[in-house]
């Protein structure tokens, strides 16, 4: 065999169409995720916004926990009272409350195999 035949080439040509129809449909969702990769990322944004208002908010509320404990006297703090006190004030200041990370976007996806297919001679190079 020297060359393709027509059939050959007539399937050749359907598999480049499908491919390239194909790799349009890939290309159209990548950037449909990509939209919704960056809507997601701005609703990360806001969330992660108020995240920093309740880690102000917790601070706020441990200072003033520990300024009233501060404020009693060291048999109160040394007491079960005291303790279970500084015990609910030591849960307020560890609760963690760490930022959400952003999600990276696709890479763009250009498949190059239909015209790889295209590229392929047809018969033997002389």
């Amino acid at each position: 065999m020297k060359r393709l035949s027509e059939k050959d080439l007539g399937e050749r040509n359907e598999m480049i169409s499908t491919l390239t129809r194909e790799a349009g449909v890939i290309e159209e969702a990548a950037i449909a995720v990509n939209e919704a990769i960056a809507i997601l990322n701005e609703r990360i944004s806001s969330y992660n916004n108020t995240l920093h208002n309740v880690r102000d908010f917790r601070d706020n509320i441990v200072q003033r926990m520990q300024d009233h404990y501060d404020e009693k006297s060291e048999k109160w703090r040394d007491s079960d009272e005291g303790s279970s006190y500084q015990d609910w004030v030591d849960s307020w200041g560890s609760a963690d409350f760490d930022d959400l990370a952003t999600i990276e976007s696709l890479d763009p996806i250009e498949p190059q195999d239909a015209q790889e297919l295209e590229e392929l001679d047809d018969s033997v190079p002389e």
